[in-house]
């Protein structure tokens, strides 16, 4: 599975959860002035060899979806948005190659004009 192909079904999935908004990598985007949106970037890991030199490869790497909101708006929407993340993007198949481990929460990001909850979402293509 190539890059793209890899972008494409974990975008979908993202997506999928509708109702919030989100900065797609490259498109131009404004931030709503209240509420929380995402803000996804895939990081490619490494690629292991299963079995030796003649075995499948396996590529990983991580999906980072940040999570949003205005400075002075608190914390529960920002934490439920995560919430859901971590629930849509829990052990998924993506097509018939695509696994999604167990997705973790980091720690709170806090800037005079905003807050980021980050939500690293695992994936292997086998």
């Amino acid at each position: 599975m190539n890059h793209a192909a890899i972008r494409t079904a974990l975008e979908a999935k993202l997506n999928a959860l509708g109702a919030i908004s989100v900065a797609w990598p490259g498109v131009p985007y404004t931030p709503p002035t209240s509420g929380v949106w995402y803000k996804p970037a895939i990081l490619p890991g490494g690629v292991d060899v299963a079995a030796g030199v003649a075995g499948s490869v396996h590529q990983n790497g991580d999906f980072q979806v940040s999570v949003f909101a205005p400075a002075g708006t608190g914390t529960t929407a920002l934490h439920a948005a995560a919430d859901a993340l971590v629930a849509h993007f829990d052990r998924v198949l993506l097509g018939t190659t695509l696994h999604t481990g167990v997705p973790e929460i980091g720690p709170l990001l806090a800037e005079p004009d905003w807050l980021q909850l980050p939500v690293t979402v695992p994936y292997t293509v086998l």
